[in-house]
């Protein structure tokens, strides 16, 4: 076990040897997760390029018909939000 200290910012430094046997470098990015009290890192070391077909899907999935649809669903979710402020 390797023990870390929380800086002033929130900011932790992996330790060396656990960057080194994971593949982390300078500048790469961690998926920070909270699992019940534990606190989990995970490198992020794929793309969402990389993570394509992970979920099985039924049939083919229209990509621009999908951000179509996130779109507005987001404009009428902040239309709504906005009305309810008034």
């Amino acid at each position: 076990m390797i023990i870390s200290r929380v800086g002033r910012k929130g900011r932790i430094t992996i330790p060396k040897q656990i960057r080194d046997s994971l593949g982390i470098e300078d500048g790469d990015r961690v998926i920070v997760m909270q699992r019940g009290d534990h606190l989990v890192l995970q490198p992020m070391n794929k793309t969402l390029f990389d993570l394509r077909g992970m979920v099985a899907v039924s049939e083919p999935q229209d990509f621009h018909a999908v951000r179509r649809d996130v779109r507005e669903q987001r404009t009428h979710r902040r239309i709504h939000e906005t009305s309810q402020d008034r």
